[in-house]
């Protein structure tokens, strides 16, 4: 049979106050990996409809030349 002396008591305090902290801790490392793991996902979604949608448009946009109307000449010319 041993006999607890104060430090015992304190060692044990202590460690189990250590052994929720960890526990907490390791609660909080799940819970950021979920919310990583989403909103890792959602980007990839959007990046994947990004794509989609830059795929749909057009390769080349010819630019209209002005018409021959509107080559008005300034007043001052």
């Amino acid at each position: 049979m041993s006999i607890h002396t104060c430090s015992d008591y304190d060692i044990v305090r202590k460690l189990k106050q250590q052994e929720r902290t960890i526990s907490q801790l390791v609660e909080i490392i799940a819970v950021t990996n979920k919310k990583v793991a989403d909103l890792s996902s959602k980007y990839a979604d959007v990046e994947a409809k990004t794509k989609l949608h830059s795929e749909s448009l057009p390769k080349h946009v010819p630019i209209q030349e002005p018409s021959s109307s509107s080559l008005v000449p300034h007043p001052n010319e």
